[in-house]
């Protein structure tokens, strides 16, 4: 919510101020950075799905969710975030990520089978989902 505020603020102010102008289009483009991450993540989402259907692993995962919400939290404050905000914003990613992979399986235990793939290493999908900035 403080986002949209943020975001409508930036908005407002550039149509007073030239310069305003050059700082909405920054946080445009951070938006749309923001939003293009996202969409990377959850489209990893059946890789995680299809790692865990291999080794008949749970989606939830408390420990790693933890530790992706606390890793994120001190880069979201080294560059200046607040850190319930990061906090907040990873908690949903997360949670959305589950949601699909809960969709996948659920579909895929009805079926029987996941979809024909090669085995899917959790620990390297995981270092792509580590590396999206």
């Amino acid at each position: 919510m403080q986002l949209h505020f943020k975001l409508l603020a930036l908005i407002a102010a550039s149509t007073i101020n030239p310069l305003a102008t050059h700082h909405s289009q920054l946080a445009e483009d951070r938006l749309q950075r923001l939003v293009e991450i996202s969409a990377e993540r959850l489209a990893i989402a059946e890789q995680v799905a299809l790692a865990k259907w291999d080794k008949g692993a749970p989606v939830e995962d408390e420990a790693r969710e933890a530790q992706v919400i606390s890793d994120a939290v001190k880069v979201g404050e080294a560059r200046g975030l607040e850190a319930d905000e990061v906090s907040q914003f990873f908690r949903a990613q997360i949670e959305a990520n589950k949601l699909v992979q809960f969709s996948l399986l659920a579909d895929w235990r009805r079926t029987g089978r996941a979809p024909d793939h090669q085995p899917v290493d959790l620990a390297s999908v995981r270092r792509k989902l580590d590396q999206l900035e």
